[in-house]
């Protein structure tokens, strides 16, 4: 009887110092190349993934003792299938998450035998941002890929020239496309901050060998007293948002 109290009291205590080495998975995590947001780890299907432009949401979420599974159901020709994405623990802290891919999906080909780094969402914001001015310009790329001038102030006062097509034949679609310029409601422009706040912008860097069939981005900054100019900005998750603010702004203002 005392030899079970003794190895009772011993599970115990691994299971209480295990407990404060893993910290709560709930929450957003953001990688160079990848973002998850882990909203229920249940049967919910709630959970959020992206792989740069590759966007997954409504993800099931299993967790085991070395492994986080998101999964999600697919069709092809008819046919269903559970779609898997599989990474494995490595190490876990309240700030920092990291994991190795457990499978070969073409989207994780380059990381399969690297370690991804995740920071929690809340610890890359940057309170310390003001925005003065954003001048975002996009030309076309060899698929529908808009034309845009666009430039938003602190006073969330825009401007925006946009061309946009539809289809295939890249058609001008003359619905979205046009000149505005207007104001940004509270909520379209605090989500412009939000982004710009976990992006880091201070340390944004240009590319200049990027594809010559992909579209050519410009973005000039003006923030807490300096100016950072852009070409063709090094892609990584955070960036990408950004981008895809941009993208869409058509479709929260009213073109004119």
């Amino acid at each position: 009887m005392y030899r079970y109290l003794i190895l009772a009291l011993v599970l115990f205590s691994w299971t209480v110092c295990s407990s404060k080495h893993l910290p709560n998975i709930i929450g957003a995590w953001i990688s160079q190349e990848c973002k998850i947001e882990i909203r229920d780890t249940s049967s919910k299907s709630i959970n959020l993934i992206e792989i740069w432009y590759y966007k997954n949401d409504r993800c099931k979420v299993s967790i085991n003792e070395d492994s986080i599974i998101f999964s999600k159901k697919s069709s092809d020709n008819g046919h269903q299938y559970i779609n898997k994405v599989s990474l494995q623990f490595v190490n876990l802290t309240d700030s920092f998450l990291y994991l190795i891919p457990n499978n070969s999906k073409s989207q994780f080909r380059d990381y399969r035998n690297g370690t991804m780094k995740f920071t929690r969402q809340k610890y890359l914001i940057d309170q310390n941002f003001e925005l003065e001015k954003i001048i975002f310009h996009s030309t076309g790329c060899f698929g529908n890929c808009p034309f845009l001038d666009i430039e938003i102030d602190s006073n969330k006062n825009i401007f925006l020239n946009g061309k946009f097509f539809d289809g295939v034949l890249r058609k001008i679609d003359n619905s979205n496309s046009g000149t505005f310029k207007g104001t940004l409601n509270h909520e379209i422009y605090n989500n412009l901050i939000s982004i710009l706040q976990i992006c880091n912008v201070a340390k944004l860097e240009s590319q200049y060998n990027y594809g010559i069939d992909a579209a050519g981005i410009t973005l000039i900054i003006y923030f807490n007293g300096q100016k950072k100019y852009l070409s063709c900005p090094t892609e990584s998750q955070t960036i990408i948002d950004l981008f895809d603010y941009f993208y869409n702004i058509n479709k929260k203002v009213k073109m004119k």
